[in-house]
C-alpha cells in the first residue's frame, strides 16, 4: 500500500463494550479492516464496517423501500506523512443498494481527496 509493507488487520471490539456509546455508534460496530505500515505501525487506510453510521438504521429503511440490501462503502486513506505523523489523503464514501438480481443501484457517492498540504514552520524565542 503506497509502496509500504503492509500489515492487514480486521479490527473487532470485545463484548464487553457492546452497552457503550461512543461517537453515536455502538462500539460493537466499530470495526472494519487495517492497513498498517509494517515498519512504524502507522495506519495507511481503513476500510470500515458500515455499522460506524450513525443513522445506520435509516439506510436500512431507505433498503427496504429499494427492496434491496445496503451496500456502504466507506474508505479511509493516510498516504501523507510529515514528521512521523500521517495526514489523510482520501475518504470515500459510497451508499448502494443491490438486488436480488445483483444489480447495484449508487444513491449517492462522496470521494474527498486531500492533496496539496501546507507545512509550515513556527518559530518561537524566549527573553527574560
Amino acid at each position: 500500500m503506497f509502496g509500504e509493507v503492509a500489515i492487514v488487520i480486521e479490527a473487532v471490539p470485545k463484548a464487553s463494550y457492546e452497552q457503550r456509546f461512543l461517537y453515536g455508534a455502538e462500539p460493537s460496530y466499530l470495526s472494519g479492516k487495517i492497513w498498517v505500515k509494517k515498519q512504524d505501525f502507522s495506519i495507511l487506510k481503513i476500510i470500515w464496517n458500515p455499522r460506524v453510521i450513525k443513522e445506520i438504521k435509516n439506510i436500512e429503511e431507505i433498503a427496504k423501500r429499494y427492496k434491496a440490501e445496503p451496500r456502504i462503502t466507506i474508505i479511509s486513506e493516510y498516504k501523507f506523512e510529515k514528521n512521523g505523523i500521517r495526514f489523510p489523503s482520501r475518504l470515500y464514501i459510497e451508499e448502494a443498494y443491490g438486488n436480488k438480481e445483483g444489480k447495484k443501484f449508487v444513491r449517492s457517492e462522496t470521494d474527498i481527496v486531500y492533496r496539496d498540504y501546507k507545512f509550515f514552520t513556527v518559530e518561537t524565542e524566549v527573553k527574560y
